[in-house]
Parts: structure tokens; sequence; C-alpha cells
């Protein structure tokens, strides 16, 4: 179904994000939620509910932070059949995000709540990028000898709103299908119905039935360039405005993306917690505390029967006795 939302503002493509995390914490249990809330609350500055930090990246893009724009993008070229690409710019980005805050989070001697609290932020947003097939790939022809910057050079008439006037943002909104952030209140109820029906209409294990709980950086990625290839810019023809059959044919691969980048952020999460549990670095844990308590009580027990020994000890010592003659 084409939903056409007349009314956007911000950030449009925020709601994939939103859905993808919301998604994600439903697998968690309640226990693990507030572990994860009770981390990110250490940034007192920042938004500490988990499924709220979808978007935190993307948030801090207004404000300049030019160190980590290529982090939402990996440019695995898309290479038009008559043009020679002979090398293409390579840079920190996406995938190597997720796989750094993989490896940090699940290591053990990480313990800097710091560390733990960005990556946690980052990868609620970037295991989403990692998902949406225009930053996943680059096309590379004659006309754009650079790249494409991930659909972001290649302009057309949208349809809808000029604001979709860019290939890569029609691909930042599921193709037209989550278009709208923030959620106004007409539509709330609209999109909670759309989320708890996206893993039904989209079940994860049937589109992805054997790489749907994968925690690979690299799986992610593969699976939304092959999309890129044979849909972003397989079904596009440049230099020619998108028509309402695009968006139709592609609307269902770019919500399979979107269903399958949740549940694997589920089993990021889920890893984590069976890899470290629930203590908090810095914080003592229960087993150390009831262990300290039960130590605690035997020296008060010993303590005490040795006070009552010694004092029937003394108290027979010091008796009287029968007066004997010098």
């Amino acid at each position: 179904m084409l939903l056409f939302f007349t009314s956007v503002a911000h950030s449009w493509w925020g709601e994939p994000h939103y859905f993808i995390a919301r998604l994600a914490e439903s697998m968690l249990s309640a226990s693990e939620v507030k572990y994860l809330n009770r981390v990110l609350a250490t940034w007192e500055s920042e938004k500490a509910v988990f499924h709220d930090t979808g978007n935190w990246h993307d948030d801090l893009k207004p404000i300049g932070m030019p160190l980590m724009v290529p982090w939402h993008f990996r440019n695995q070229p898309v290479v038009d059949p008559n043009y020679n690409l002979v090398t293409y710019p390579v840079t920190y980005n996406v995938t190597q995000v997720n796989k750094d805050c993989l490896s940090a989070i699940y290591d053990t001697s990480t313990t800097s709540m710091w560390i733990l609290g960005f990556c946690f932020r980052s990868l609620a947003h970037f295991v989403a990028d990692a998902h949406c097939p225009v930053h996943a790939s680059c096309y590379f022809s004659a006309d754009y000898p650079n790249g494409d910057g991930g659909a972001t050079k290649e302009k057309f008439v949208c349809p809808v709103d000029e604001v979709c006037d860019k290939l890569h943002f029609v691909w930042d909104s599921g193709s037209l299908n989550f278009q709208t952030w923030p959620i106004p209140e007409s539509l709330v109820k609209e999109a909670e119905y759309n989320l708890s029906h996206l893993w039904t209409n989209y079940p994860p294990e049937k589109h992805y039935s054997s790489t749907y709980n994968s925690i690979d950086p690299d799986q992610w990625q593969s699976d939304a360039y092959d999309v890129a290839k044979e849909y972003v810019y397989g079904l596009y023809q440049f230099g020619h405005n998108v028509t309402g059959e695009y968006f139709n044919k592609t609307q269902p691969p770019a919500a399979k993306l979107i269903s399958v980048a949740a549940y694997r952020l589920g089993k990021v999460l889920q890893t984590f917690f069976h890899k470290r549990g629930f203590h908090l670095p810095g914080e003592r844990s229960h087993i150390t505390e009831i262990l300290a308590w039960v130590i605690d009580s035997i020296l008060i027990i010993i303590a005490t029967i040795y006070s009552i020994l010694i004092l029937r000890t003394t108290k027979r010592s010091t008796a009287f006795s029968p007066l004997r003659e010098p």
C-alpha cells in the first residue's frame, strides 16, 4: 500500500529508524530494557530511552559533525555496464562503525559507561542505515565518475512533494511508505498499526530465511547492496521522473529490509546480555552483595558465640571458692 502524507516535517526518514528501534526493543525483557536505559541515562543531556535514540546520529547532523558524515554510508560500487571503473574512494563507513561497536560492547573489558552508551546509540541508528540500499551502495557511470553519493546526486520531479526530489530520500523513507517524522497525533494510531504489523506482513524468517538472525555487519550490507542493484538502480531510469509503478515495485523489498533490520538489532542486544549479563560497570553485583552479607552474618554469629564463651569462662574463674587456711 502506498501511503502519501501531504504534511512532511523535519527529518522525514526518521520513521523507519524509530520503527526498527521499537521492534528491536520489543525482543527484550523489561529488565534488559531497563539496563539499556540506565546506561543511556548517564548522558544527562541526551535521550535516555532506547527506542528514542534511533534518530540520534541524524539529529547531530545539523550541528555540524563532519567527522561522522561518512559513518552513515558505504560506497560499494554499482557500476554502469558501459563504464569502466578503475578505482573508488574507501572511507571509514557504516559497516566498520557497526563492527567496532559490536566488538566494544561484547568485550567484557569495556567498562566505560560512555563507550557503552555511545555504542548503544550508534547501533540503534547504524544497524538501520546498514540495511538501507542507498546507504550500502554508490552508482558509478560516465555521468557519475566519482559516484552518485548513494543516490544523493540524482534528482527528479517527485510526484508527492519536493522533499523527495532525490532518489536517496525516496529510499530513506522505504520508497515513500514510511515518510513522516515526527509522527503527528492524527497519524499515531495508523503508525502504531503499521508498526505492529510489519513483522506479520514481512516476516524476517521468510524473506531472509538463512540469515535473518545474523549479527554480521557484512551480511547486513550485502543484503542491502543486492536490493540496490536490483531495485534502486535496476528499476530506475536515469534522466526520467519516477512514477507510481516504481514506488509500488520497490516498497516491498524496502519493507523487508526494515523488518529484518529490526530483528537483527534485537539479536545484537540479546547477544550482549547473553555475553555480559546485567552487571553495570562500576556497580556492585547482586551476587557480590549477597555474598558479603552472608560472610558478615557468619562473622557476627561467630563473634557472638565467642563472646558468650568468654563470658562464661570468666564467670567460672571468678566464682567464690571456700576459704583456705594459710
